[in-house]
């Protein structure tokens, strides 16, 4: 937990560091709502993991688990195919552990772009 703690904050460091390098004439206020809109965020990385069926790979022995992802895998499922767009959130919670499978490699991509 304390190496997913300095993973955020070097995450949102390199995630800053590239938006003010990228967009070198926007103001701070605007740098400021750029940075507070990324892209990363619990839901949008679980999305990504079950997009590519990525929770299958993942070793565990909880039952629990399998129901929450299931749920959540069929509420995107249901909203897809209902073709209704919600940025975030939507009545079925993310688990943490979909976003956590894929955040690692958010954070190799942000930093091959620096």
């Amino acid at each position: 937990q304390r190496l997913e703690f300095v993973g955020d904050a070097a995450l949102g460091l390199a995630f800053a560091n590239f938006v003010y390098i990228t967009y070198p004439d926007l103001d701070p206020g605007q740098l400021w709502l750029l940075r507070a809109s990324t892209n990363i965020n619990i839901e949008k990385l679980a999305r990504v993991a079950v997009r590519h069926g990525l929770f299958h790979f993942v070793r565990h022995n909880a039952p629990s688990l399998d129901a929450k992802v299931n749920e959540f895998s069929l509420a995107i499922k249901e909203k897809e195919q209902a073709c209704e767009i919600s940025a975030y959130g939507g009545k079925v919670k993310a688990p943490k552990v979909l976003a956590d499978i894929v955040e690692p490699a958010s954070l190799v991509c942000i930093g091959r772009q620096n």
